[in-house]
């Protein structure tokens, strides 16, 4: 659908001027019901001979069938499936379909998958796919969730980078079933780059008790998805777009506060359950929970995906994305949450997009800002209607902080427990 070649900063300018310059492609999705679960069933079953997964939750039925058909048909599958230990029946019964499955000690919060990978550097990508971003592999994250989901072909320096994160990790993580890994070496690939980071470069791995163990080797200023973001809303001239599930880190908050009072416009969408409305005053050195609410008071226009009464995991429809668009021109994306959590205990990429992939994260950050766009009135004659007691869930609404304290406050006590 869309050619680009990924650049960063100041050479995205340059691409905007003269075109793509190289047979690079890359597509764009969107959930909920965008369609990305079956372009997954598309794409896997298009795999010739090698599909690498590294998942945080795979869960649909679809994909695991078609994974074990896969590996029926002789394709060689390696799953990296965090707490793999933990979800004894599931991995139990791929093993039993062939399919490798390895764990790590600390979360793997990664959603890639790798088809027909290259297994060196000089080795061809023509016939690779990468397929990443922030979501899931499951029913929830494909119909409920907002989420984004690309698709990368032809893409040599991404590809070889998240081939080689995960061998990295396949050769430092735990055998489900089978004798430890420790002893094994990697193809010769390089992680990272310019336009990709991945957390694992913030942790050192030993062996320990006869297997691998990952352990933080780095303070929160030097981790490497905190310092890339930081180091683009640094670069910011004119608008910071925000559509983010999680907003917990006070060093990008300080980059964000420099960003306003340098004038560059701050919009920010983030998911309902990180609102609270008791704003300190001032904040608190060690606050993290209240910094968009705070940002907010400095004059960001901060919004929240709002959906029901009270937050719950197992109803919720959360916004899940995790990108932001500098200036229109330049998107970082990925699996990576802002906390300190996820860059010091949790393996993660963060990716750097540019060209028309830009305005397609635009266009998806429009929508979200407008959910149920002239609703709020209607929304609070319902609750009124029924006394405070309902609805206690609806369709997607975006709201200031403002409009949710009065959302709130129309629901009778004790209403949607």
């Amino acid at each position: 659908m869309k050619k680009n070649c990924l650049l960063p900063s100041l050479a995205v300018f340059f691409f905007l001027l003269t075109g793509p310059t190289a047979l690079s492609k890359t597509d764009v999705l969107f959930s909920p019901n965008g369609g990305v679960a079956d372009r997954i069933s598309s794409e896997i079953n298009s795999a010739q001979s090698r599909l690498d997964i590294a998942m945080y939750s795979l869960s649909h039925p679809t994909i695991i069938k078609d994974i074990k058909s896969l590996s029926a048909q002789g394709v060689r599958i390696r799953l990296i499936l965090n707490k793999a230990n933990g979800q004894k029946e599931k991995s139990d019964e791929l093993e039993k379909h062939g399919i490798d499955v390895r764990y790590t000690n600390v979360i793997m919060h990664h959603k890639f998958g790798i088809i027909d990978g290259p297994e060196s550097e000089t080795a061809n990508v023509e016939a690779s796919t990468l397929l990443t971003g922030s979501q899931n592999w499951s029913i929830s994250a494909d119909s409920r969730y907002d989420e984004d989901f690309l698709v990368f072909k032809g893409e040599a320096n991404r590809i070889k980078s998240f081939q080689a994160e995960f061998n990295y990790l396949w050769n430092h993580s735990k055998d489900y079933l089978g004798p430890a890994s420790v002893g094994e070496t990697a193809p010769v690939l390089v992680r990272g780059g310019v336009d990709t980071v991945f957390t694992s470069e913030n942790f050192i791995v030993k062996p320990y008790r006869g297997d691998w163990s990952f352990r933080t080797n780095v303070d929160l200023d030097d981790g490497v998805a905190g310092n890339a973001i930081i180091a683009a809303i640094d670069q910011a001239q004119a608008s910071i777009q925000i559509a983010n599930a999680h907003f917990r880190r006070r060093d990008i908050y300080f980059a964000l506060k420099k960003a306003l009072d340098r004038g560059v416009q701050i919009d920010m969408v983030l998911d309902v359950q990180e609102y609270d409305w008791k704003l300190p005053s001032p904040l608190p050195s060690d606050d993290t929970e209240h910094l968009d609410e705070d940002l907010a008071k400095r004059g960001a226009n901060v919004q929240y995906k709002v959906y029901s009464r009270y937050w719950n995991y197992q109803t919720a429809k959360q916004l899940h994305t995790k990108y932001m668009i500098i200036d229109g021109i330049k998107v970082l994306t990925g699996s990576f949450n802002w906390s300190e959590n996820s860059e010091l205990n949790t393996l993660e990429n963060l990716m750097t997009l540019g060209g028309e992939e830009a305005q397609e994260y635009q266009e998806h950050f429009s929508k979200v800002s407008l959910y149920g766009q002239g609703q709020f009135n209607s929304l609070l004659k319902k609750i009124e209607a029924s006394n405070g007691y309902g609805p206690c869930h609806f369709d997607p609404i975006t709201l200031d902080g403002t409009q949710i304290d009065r959302l709130r406050k129309q629901y009778s006590r004790g209403a949607c427990r």
